[in-house]
C-alpha cells in the first residue's frame, strides 16, 4: 500500500524556511510554554545546526516559585539544544498593563541582542 503525501504549500514553505534557518528564537510568555508551543521546532532546528535561543517574558511567578520555574526553563532549553534562556522579567499576570510602547521597545531590544549573535537572519517564533 502506497501512501502519497498531498502538496501543502503553507507547511512546505514553513519547513523550507526552518531548514534554511541558521538562528531560531522562540518567544514565550512563561517558563514551560516552550515545551508545548514549539519544543519540536526548536529541537529540530538545533539538530539541523541552527543556533537556538528562547526569550521568556516572565519568570512565571504567577504559577509557582520563579527560581524553580526559571531553572526548569533552563533545563528544558538544554534538552532542546537551545542556549540559556533570556528573560524580560516582566511581572507575570501584568503584561497587559504594561504600556505598549515600553513593551515593544523591551521586546525589540531583546530580539536585537539575541539576533545580533546570529550568523545571518533570525527566524522568530
Amino acid at each position: 500500500m502506497s501512501t502519497s503525501r498531498q502538496p501543502d504549500p503553507v507547511n512546505d514553505a514553513a519547513a523550507a524556511t526552518l531548514e534554511r534557518a541558521r538562528c531560531v528564537i522562540g518567544v514565550v510568555p512563561h517558563p514551560d510554554d516552550e515545551a508545548y508551543a514549539m519544543a519540536g521546532t526548536l529541537a529540530l532546528a538545533a539538530a539541523r545546526g541552527a543556533r537556538v535561543a528562547v526569550l521568556c517574558a516572565t519568570r512565571g511567578e504567577g504559577g509557582g516559585d520563579p527560581r524553580v520555574r526559571s531553572a526548569e526553563l533552563a533545563a528544558s532549553c538544554a534538552l532542546l539544544g537551545a542556549g540559556q534562556p533570556e528573560f524580560l522579567d516582566w511581572e507575570d499576570g501584568a503584561v497587559a498593563q504594561r504600556p505598549g510602547d515600553r513593551a515593544a521597545a523591551d521586546l525589540r531590544a531583546a530580539l536585537r541582542s539575541l539576533a545580533g549573535a546570529c550568523p545571518g537572519d533570525a527566524l522568530v517564533l
